[in-house]
């Protein structure tokens, strides 16, 4: 009986430890990919900005490296001092995958068609109305509604962008 209960103990105490080490990894593993995702996205820049050069879009261009710089000066989402990973990640990270599997897809189309629905009132208010519509159309295909609605969509979107902008410039 004493070494049954001796081997479950044992055996539990490994299964924590375990659990403890693979979490202790995971957030460590985590600070390396941000490392990764951050070179990877100035270097996508700075190609996207090449490329513009070279098709003598200078304003695409500028965007380019105004991003590359941002990420360079340090954007909030490649910040390891606000790491998100921690020891109970690897769980968490199951549990979202399970929830995100099914629509997933879809909402993806959805999420870049309001990329596309912000672009096209940015430009609308830079008075490049043509390129607006065009952007509205390509939100509209994407998130499944008219271009009427996706203007609607955006506007309603600003109160809480600006109340997002507050929450960053009190963090800064």
């Amino acid at each position: 009986m004493k070494r049954t209960v001796l081997i479950v103990l044992i055996a539990i105490i490994s299964f924590i430890s375990g659990i403890l080490f693979m979490g202790y990894l995971s957030s460590k593993a985590g600070e390396t990919f941000l490392d990764m995702v951050k070179v990877n996205y100035i270097h996508e820049q700075e190609m996207l900005a090449l490329r513009a050069k070279k098709e003598e879009n200078i304003n695409k261009a500028i965007r380019h490296y105004y991003n590359m710089v941002d990420a360079k000066e340090g954007l909030r989402g490649f910040d390891i001092n606000k790491n998100p990973w921690n020891l109970v990640f690897p769980f968490e990270a199951i549990a979202l995958k399970k929830l995100s599997d099914t629509p997933r897809q879809r909402g993806i189309e959805i999420d870049i068609g309001f990329s596309h629905g912000k672009l096209a009132n940015i430009l609308e208010i830079a008075g490049l109305h043509k390129e607006a519509e065009e952007e509205y159309k390509k939100a509209s295909l994407l998130i499944g509604t008219s271009p009427e609605k996706v203007k609607k969509l955006i506007t309603e979107l600003k109160n809480p962008e600006n109340e997002m902008l507050k929450l960053y410039e009190k963090n800064q």
